[in-house]
């Protein structure tokens, strides 16, 4: 069975859809490299058949090779890196009314990608003004390798960790790229009736990346709150009022079908998520009572403030503390998940992993049925 993905609903209503940057869907390892490279978790890769941007619904797409790309790929150095490591060193392209994509190969060689994705989502933008349009910009950055412009290196010469520096730096080129976004939809006059989402993938890889997730327990690929809480930001001029700062949980399943609520498309049942509108205007309450996370052999379940949390293990806490892979906690009182905090309540945790459970064989169920063949 082959579910539809956002772009494809808006294509069909109308939309001219685009996607800039990273490409994660049906993405697999093709090859085994050498040791020393697969220690680092470089791997070889492919797109299977069915699963390109442009077979799901994209009209535009630029786009590196996989999840990871050096930020100056058109650098003899950066070649040599993605090439080593198994990732096309050229972007891929295929503009409005294309059929096909190909490989962009006379980028001038200081090409930064964080730059570029966000001069091209402008020019995107632009591009496409008087018809109804949706852009999927997929920013790489902050992730490794950590590559950052000398002059914003510079700009943090400050800053005395070196890791760090380099992180802050980065994020600045991404924070300036935003403004030149928000900027095109400003001069255009698509601003006000523009839905925007903000919103980062998964809590940040602190040990490898200089990042922090204070004061959240864990990393990326935890269960834990500082691997699954992320920045959330919502804007929409014309119909949310602005300036709001609401603390109950969203997740990223709710943005298929906000968008298509917004557009007026409806939404084929399958699709987990929630329509947050009627939140937002404040004529309900949030429809997020329950919140479910599951990857690979690690999964959590939130119901209202309870939380049971089971990573792979443990993970440490701001201070240090060890905080065990298994632990129920009240995030009302206890957001760090630490264990001196513990919900203690038989009934609660029962509750919760009984409700875990039942989710989580559903989700078996499912499986053969949404898994392409």
């Amino acid at each position: 069975m082959v579910v539809q993905i956002l772009p494809e609903y808006l294509k069909d209503a109308g939309y001219t859809t685009g996607v800039i940057g990273k490409w994660h869907v049906g993405i697999h390892a093709s090859e085994r490299l050498a040791p020393e490279l697969r220690a680092e978790g470089n791997q070889r890769f492919s797109m299977l058949p069915g699963n390109h941007p442009y077979e799901r619904g994209f009209d535009y797409l630029l786009l590196h090779n996989a999840g990871t790309s050096h930020y100056f790929p058109y650098r003899a150095g950066g070649k040599q890196w993605m090439e080593v490591r198994g990732r096309e060193p050229r972007l891929e392209q295929m503009l409005e009314g294309e059929t096909e994509p190909y490989f962009l190969d006379d980028l001038p060689e200081d090409t930064y990608l964080t730059d570029y994705f966000s001069e091209q989502g402008a020019e995107f933008i632009r591009r496409n003004v008087g018809e109804p349009w949706f852009l999927f910009l997929s920013y790489n950055a902050p992730h490794t390798p950590m590559v950052a412009k000398a002059d914003k290196l510079a700009k943090y010469a400050h800053i005395e960790d070196e890791g760090r520096r380099r992180l802050v730096a980065m994020m600045d080129s991404l924070d300036e790229g935003i403004g030149l976004v928000l900027q095109s939809l400003e001069e255009t006059g698509q601003l006000e009736n523009t839905i925007i989402w903000y919103l980062s993938d998964n809590g940040a890889p602190s040990h490898i990346n200089h990042s922090r997730n204070d004061p959240f327990s864990g990393k990326k690929g935890d269960m834990h709150e500082g691997g699954i809480r992320v920045p959330f930001l919502f804007s929409w001029p014309a119909a949310v009022r602005a300036g709001q700062v609401l603390d109950d949980p969203v997740i990223s399943l709710d943005i298929l079908p906000t968008s298509l609520a917004a557009a007026g498309v409806e939404v084929f049942p399958i699709h987990d998520g929630a329509n947050l509108l009627p939140w937002l205007k404040g004529r309900e309450e949030n429809p997020n009572d329950t919140l479910y996370w599951s990857w690979r052999h690690l999964s959590a379940i939130r119901i209202g403030t309870l939380k049971e949390t089971r990573s792979g293990a443990d993970v440490l806490a701001t201070d240090g503390t060890v905080v065990p892979r298994h632990i129920f906690a009240d995030l009302a009182v206890n957001p760090r998940e630490l264990p001196s905090k513990e919900l203690q309540s038989p009934e609660k945790r029962a509750m919760l992993s009984t409700k875990l459970y039942e989710w989580l064989e559903s989700v078996r169920a499912e499986r053969e049925t949404l898994t392409p063949q």
